[in-house]
């Protein structure tokens, strides 16, 4: 059963846990680069400020020059909701190391090169992408994205298949990185911002107020008196395991025409999925969950 434990715990969890956990040589470059970009990521998902002043100052530098807050993205909510779901694809030759961290929610990731020495990896230039730009889309061939735009009817299929799409392509061992291209940190930012615009709309729709909450404590199964899954939703939610559950984060929202809105959700723990919640707008009272669904686009970091 999934058992309620705030995000914050968990990360304070694992922070003891690495802390704690014994260091026995010097890590080598081929494997340091996966522990070192991974564990970025999930501290950025946590609390951007706190992950910039542990860093060395050429890694700061560069995250900070991607990160400032007068690029347009007020607070950190939007940020940390990047992170959440962004997936990593890594290319890697001796001392030279590239990421991109890939969100399909927002159909944009984060380049990063990387560089080895003193005994560690440190980030050295940092841009942002748009999906369009990672697979090199011809134009007029553009997929309506951030996910608030795609039509709902069509979403678990289209959105599924370029998000995967995405990823192979980013995962080649000759994937071109996009060097010439226009940096997309601005459109990002209206994406990401158009999100936090959606979740503020679906929350202040009448009925919605609880809409959150609601979806957590099913989701957790956390509360005894509420909503029960039936038996489909058990097998998912035993399939995600406690902790995926109970770090299940909303990310963005989107109408489905008159009848009520969908909250999309996720997991710094499991980035390869995205959980939707669709709501029906109520008559009167509390919107109701009508229905949960998974859609999966995991990529399994292989290379060496």
């Amino acid at each position: 059963m999934c058992e309620r434990m705030t995000y914050r715990a968990m990360v304070l969890a694992t922070a003891v846990w690495l802390a704690a956990a014994p260091s026995y040589a010097t890590p080598m470059p081929q494997t340091a680069l996966v522990a070192a970009a991974g564990s970025a990521r999930f501290e950025l998902a946590a609390s951007p400020a706190a992950f910039l002043a542990g860093e060395d100052a050429t890694s700061r530098a560069t995250f900070e020059s991607v990160l400032r807050n007068d690029s347009g993205v007020r607070g950190t909510a939007a940020w940390q909701a990047f992170f959440a779901g962004a997936l990593q694809v890594r290319h890697q030759h001796a001392d030279e190391g590239e990421t991109l961290w890939f969100n399909p929610v927002f159909d944009s990731g984060l380049l990063l090169r990387w560089h080895w020495g003193q005994g560690t990896w440190s980030a050295v230039s940092a841009r942002w992408l748009l999906g369009r730009q990672i697979r090199s889309d011809a134009p007029g061939t553009w997929v309506p994205l951030p996910i608030q735009a795609v039509d709902p009817s069509r979403f678990n299929g289209s959105f599924t298949t370029l998000a995967s799409k995405t990823l192979a392509y980013a995962a080649a061992a000759d994937w071109p990185a996009p060097a010439s291209v226009p940096a997309g940190g601005a459109e990002l930012n209206a994406r990401l911002m158009a999100a936090q615009d959606a979740l503020a709309k679906m929350q202040s729709t009448r009925g919605y107020q609880g809409s959150w909450a609601d979806a957590h404590h099913l989701l957790t199964r956390s509360v005894i008196a509420g909503p029960r899954p039936g038996p489909r939703l058990t097998r998912i939610l035993d399939g995600l395991g406690t902790l995926t559950c109970g770090s299940l984060r909303p990310v963005s929202a989107y109408r489905r025409g008159s009848e009520g809105w969908t909250l999309v959700l996720q997991s710094p723990l499991s980035p390869g999925i995205a959980v939707l919640v669709d709501f029906l707008d109520p008559r009167r009272g509390a919107a109701e969950v009508k229905n949960v669904s998974v859609t999966t686009y995991t990529y399994r970091d292989r290379r060496s």
